[in-house]
C-alpha cells in the first residue's frame, strides 16, 4: 500500500474534493489538468472558469477560507482517529470504482485500508421496514455467501442493509458499509454499534465519499447508491416498495454493467412490488444463493464440488447461455456487454446478471473497456 501524502498534501486534497463533490468528474478533470491539488488551489479562477468547467459556487467554495480551514482540521482528525483516505487512481482505490466514469476522487475508509486485493463482492440491499420474510431471506443470502468468501455489500440502513452486515459479520465474513454520511455521522441512529463492530472486524470497513462530518442529507443517498452498486459485482434487492431507494441501486447497476437479481415476494405484498417489477423487467430470480454465485469458493478459497485444479476453459461456462457463449467467445477473444446481449437476443438486464454470477465464480473476466473474457 502506498504511503499516505503529507497532511498538507492531504488537505489539499480534501478541499479540492469537498469543494467539487456535486459536480460529476470535475475534481477528476481538475486534477488531470494541473497534476496536483495543490496546483489546482493556485491555479488562476479565470482559467478554472473558462477552461475545467468550474461553477462559481464551486470556485467559491475552492478558494474561501473557511473551507480551507475544515479541510485542515479533517486531515488532522482523519490521522488520529485512524480514518484512511483513498485517492482515486492510486492502488488501494478499489478497481471495480477506478473503473467507472464519475466516481469520487476521494473515499475515506474506517476500517479496512486496501481495496488492491480484488474479492467478489455482492451488494445486498432492501427495504428499511420489511417482512420478517425479507429478514430471514437477507439473513440467509448473506450468511451463505459471506460463509464461502464473498463480501457484503450494503448500506447500513434499517431493515434489511442491517441484517445484511450483521449476518455477514456472524458468518465469519467480512462486510463493507457504504454510507450517505461522514464517517463521524453515523445514520441512522441506533447502527452506531453494528457500524463499531465492523470497523473492529478484519477484512470490514465503512466507507464514505462525505467528508467527515457531512450530515444525512437526503440526496447523499441516490449518490451512495452509485457507489454500493459499483463495488459489488453483483447486486441482490430483497425487498423493495414502489418507490424504494434500493430500486435506484439497481438501476445503477445496470448502468455500470452489474448483474441484479431480486427475491420473489408475494404479489399482494407492497414490500415486493419493486422486486417483481424488477423480475417483470428481466432481472434475475434468486431463490438460492447457488443462484447468484454457484461453485464461488469457501473460506479456505477451494470451489465446492470440486477439487479447485480444474482450470477454466470454454466447455466449462455452464448456465442458461452456456453453449451459446461459448460459441461467441470461439469466434472473438473479448465481448462488450451490450453486443453479448445483442447477439443472444436476450434482455440485457438479464445477461448482465449472468455475465456477473459468471465473473464471480470464476468462469469469466472483466478486461479494458468493460468487455469479458474467458477466465
Amino acid at each position: 500500500m502506498s504511503a499516505p501524502p503529507p497532511e498538507s498534501s492531504l488537505a489539499d486534497l480534501l478541499r479540492l474534493h469537498s469543494a467539487t463533490l456535486y459536480v460529476e468528474g470535475l475534481g477528476e478533470r481538475l486534477l488531470a489538468a494541473h497534476g496536483s491539488a495543490r496546483a489546482v488551489l493556485s491555479a488562476d479562477p479565470e482559467i478554472l472558469l473558462r477552461d475545467e468547467g468550474m461553477t462559481p459556487s464551486c470556485l467559491e467554495r475552492l478558494l474561501s477560507p473557511e473551507p480551507a480551514r475544515i479541510a485542515a482540521e479533517e486531515a488532522r482528525r482523519l490521522a488520529s482517529e485512524g480514518i484512511s483516505v483513498l485517492e482515486r487512481g492510486t492502488p488501494s482505490y478499489p478497481r471495480l470504482l477506478d473503473e467507472l466514469p464519475g466516481m469520487p476522487l476521494v473515499l475515506e475508509v474506517l476500517g479496512r485500508r486496501d481495496f488492491s486485493i480484488r474479492e467478489p463482492c455482492v451488494g445486498i440491499v432492501g427495504s428499511r421496514r420489511p417482512s420478517l420474510y425479507g429478514l430471514r431471506q437477507a439473513r440467509r443470502f448473506a450468511s451463505e455467501l459471506a460463509g464461502r468468501g464473498i463480501a457484503i455489500v450494503s448500506g447500513l440502513a434499517r431493515g434489511i442493509d442491517a441484517e445484511a452486515h450483521a449476518a455477514a459479520l456472524d458468518a465469519g465474513g467480512s462486510t463493507v458499509a457504504v454510507l450517505g454520511s461522514g464517517i463521524a455521522r453515523i445514520y441512522p441512529p441506533g447502527n452506531e454499534r453494528l457500524a463499531a463492530r465492523m470497523a473492529a472486524s478484519e477484512g470490514s470497513a465503512i466507507v464514505s465519499e462525505f467528508p467527515l462530518l457531512a450530515a444525512p442529507l437526503s440526496f447523499h443517498f441516490p449518490m451512495r447508491n452509485r457507489i454500493l452498486s459499483g463495488l459489488s459485482d453483483v447486486v441482490l434487492v430483497i425487498e423493495a416498495g414502489e418507490r424504494s431507494g434500493s430500486l435506484i441501486t439497481a438501476r445503477h447497476a445496470l448502468e455500470q454493467g452489474r448483474g441484479v437479481y431480486a427475491l420473489p415476494g408475494r404479489v399482494d405484498s407492497p414490500e415486493a412490488i419493486g422486486c417483481l417489477e424488477l423480475l417483470r423487467d428481466g432481472a434475475a430470480p434468486a431463490i438460492e444463493p447457488d443462484d447468484i454465485l454457484p461453485g464461488s469458493t469457501g473460506p479456505t478459497g477451494s470451489p465446492r464440488g470440486g477439487s479447485g485444479n480444474e482450470p477454466s476453459s470454454r466447455d466449462e461456462i455452464g448456465g442458461p447461455y452456456g453453449t451459446r457463449l461459448e460459441r461467441l467467445f470461439a469466434e472473438e477473444d473479448a465481448w462488450h456487454p451490450d453486443r453479448i446481449a445483442e447477439a443472444l437476443g436476450e434482455p440485457a438486464s438479464r445477461v448482465l446478471a449472468e455475465l456477473g454470477r459468471l465473473e464471480v465464480s470464476g468462469k469469466l473476466v472483466r478486461v479494458e473497456g468493460g468487455r469479458y473474457a474467458l477466465a
